[in-house]
This record gives C-alpha cells, sequence and structure tokens, in this order.
C-alpha cells in the first residue's frame, strides 16, 4: 500500500537537486520572450545579382536584375585604351518599351572624340542579356572621330546593338558650330536631340544600315 509518497522512501539529495535545477529552467523558459521564427521560402535573386529594378513604358513592366560587368572587348584599336572621363551625353526611348538607352562621350589623348552607347541604368551604360542589365567596363570603346576637320561636320556609327541583333543603333557626334541635327529616313525627316558634346543616338526597331540615313546637320 502506498502512503501518498512513491512508495520507495525519501528521493536522494543529488536527485532532488536535480529536479529543482529542471524546475528552475523551466519556469525561467517560460518567463522568455518567444523568439522570432525564421521563415525560410524560395530565394528571390539569383547568385551574382546585386538589385533589381521595375522599368518599362507605354503598359510594359520588366523586372531587371543587375549582375556583372559585361565581358569586356578584346579587339579595341590601340588608341582606345587612352580614353578619358566619360560624360552621359544623351538618352533615347526604347521602341519596345523596355529599358532605355543612353551615350556618353568622351576624348582619347590623340584628340579624337568619342562616343559609346548601350542600355542605360542609374547612369550607367551597359548591355542586356534577358532582364540582367550588365554594365560596360571602362575599358570598352565606342566610335571616335574627329567631327571638327575639312568640313566633317560629324561622324556616325551604325550597326545592331551589342548582344541585341534586334535593336539597330546609329551614334555619333557633330562639329562644335552644329547647332541642329535632322536625318532623313524612308520614314521622312525628323529631328535628332543634340546633347553634350554634340552626341547623338537613334534607336531602331530592327537592323539599320548607314545607307538607309541622310544627316542633315545646320548652325
Amino acid at each position: 500500500m502506498s502512503d501518498g509518497k512513491n512508495g520507495r522512501g525519501e528521493m536522494p539529495d543529488g536527485i532532488r537537486e536535480f529536479g529543482d535545477r529542471l524546475v528552475a529552467a523551466a519556469e525561467r523558459r517560460l518567463n522568455e520572450k518567444p523568439a522570432r521564427r525564421r521563415i525560410f521560402g524560395r530565394p528571390i535573386l539569383l547568385a551574382g545579382v546585386v538589385s533589381v529594378v521595375v522599368a518599362g513604358g507605354a503598359g510594359a513592366a520588366v523586372l531587371i536584375s543587375v549582375g556583372e560587368p559585361a565581358k569586356e572587348r578584346t579587339d579595341a584599336p590601340p588608341k582606345a585604351r587612352d580614353a578619358g572621363a566619360r560624360t552621359l551625353a544623351v538618352e533615347a526611348t526604347d521602341p519596345g518599351g523596355k529599358l532605355s538607352w543612353g551615350a556618353s562621350v568622351y576624348e582619347q589623348t590623340d584628340g579624337k572624340k568619342c562616343v559609346i552607347a548601350g542600355r542605360l541604368y542609374k547612369g550607367q551604360l551597359g548591355v542586356l542579356r534577358g532582364n540582367g542589365f550588365h554594365a560596360f567596363s571602362a575599358k570598352d570603346y565606342g566610335a571616335c572621330g574627329r567631327p571638327d576637320d575639312h568640313g566633317k561636320r560629324l561622324f556616325v556609327a551604325t550597326g545592331p546593338a551589342r548582344g541585341e541583333p534586334d535593336r539597330g543603333l546609329a551614334f555619333g557626334r557633330v562639329a562644335d558650330d552644329v547647332k541642329r541635327l535632322r536625318v532623313e529616313t524612308k520614314d521622312g525627316v525628323r529631328n535628332v536631340p543634340l546633347g553634350t558634346g554634340g552626341a547623338f543616338l537613334l534607336v531602331f526597331d530592327g537592323a539599320v544600315d548607314l545607307d538607309e540615313l541622310r544627316f542633315l546637320p545646320s548652325d
């Protein structure tokens, strides 16, 4: 018959102390604030991506990820390495409402005036691969010329955008005395905005050839 304890006499001191410590620990747990639960989910960004921006226009919205810089070109002419600081000169919208375009100007040590064009994000030029923006490196180069020599009044480079054959670019710089620029295409004549250093940039939906364009500079 039990006497209301455990039927085995008094509890040893060591076991009683151990039990007291367990009770005290349990009371402390009850008095503590519950720890914040960690919630694990699917990763939002891929490795190497540092930021995102939603860009678009005319009803289009595209999630743009910013990744590693664009691979440096290895076909640069010798003087292309001797480039000065670059300044964003002019911007242009994308025909399809995607990330806009821009052109920056700089000068070589031999006096040639230069311009480089590409996709534009937060003041940086680069290329768009899928929905990923990759900035040009400081060693990437554009087109250079001497628009003030021998009455040329401008130079222009045309061709597909880097990495985007469905976009044609025409960009260049005008001479210092040119105040207005127009271009004649198969669709008619239109004004061309001029930016810092006489830079200009046209973006076409599809390929473009210099033979299809007639530039008309004026004072």
